[in-house]
């Protein structure tokens, strides 16, 4: 079942990523806690990338399309969010 990504994908070293996630996690709750959950998607979106920019976690896309085949059947998923490698 072959999976393409629009994008590179690096790992980074754990420590490093639950940082970085611990930020951007408390980004999305304090946007949440701000706006309340009926925000729209779009705008939700946009307010966590604003944010985020300001603390320099940048990202590198704002979706990155995931596609899944395996013989006639094809579908494409889409990832919120992909972060420069300079983040971890």
């Amino acid at each position: 079942m072959p999976i393409e990504v629009s994008t590179q994908i690096l790992a980074c070293e754990q420590e490093a990523f639950h940082a970085l996630d611990r930020r951007i996690m408390g980004v999305v709750f304090d946007v949440h806690n701000e706006f309340g959950r009926l925000l729209d998607e779009d705008l939700y979106k946009a307010e966590i990338a604003a944010r985020c920019a300001d603390l320099g976690i940048l990202p590198a896309e704002r979706e990155v399309r995931i596609r899944v085949s395996h013989q006639s059947f094809v579908k494409d998923y889409f990832m919120d969010c992909s972060f420069a490698t300079g983040s971890c």
